[in-house]
């Protein structure tokens, strides 16, 4: 059974994509997470697992809340997967 944790990212709508990265047990960068998958995506970006990142992107111009889910393999003491689900609050900056 997966472990479930919520995050927020807070991402500043230039077009470019943020990211999560993630890490197995213990949570250190000789550790990263192997592989993932989004298992609902976005409504109003797109959503998609780079190991060890989760990336979302938002339409361009969009502003609001929005969210996806992922589950990612890490390489923790036992090889546990983590399943995240994320909301994401979408500001754009002023030209």
């Amino acid at each position: 059974m997966p472990q479930g944790a919520v995050a927020r990212m807070h991402v500043v709508n230039t077009g470019a994509s943020c990211a999560i990265v993630n890490f197995g047990i213990p949570a250190e960068r000789s550790n990263p997470a192997d592989s993932g998958d989004i298992t609902k995506q976005a409504a109003h970006g797109k959503a998609e697992f780079v190991a060890p990142h989760a990336k979302y992107t938002p339409v361009q111009g969009y502003v609001g809340e929005d969210e996806f889910e992922y589950e990612a393999l890490a390489r923790g003491r036992s090889g546990q997967q983590v399943r995240l689900k994320v909301r994401v609050k979408v500001l754009i900056v002023a030209p």
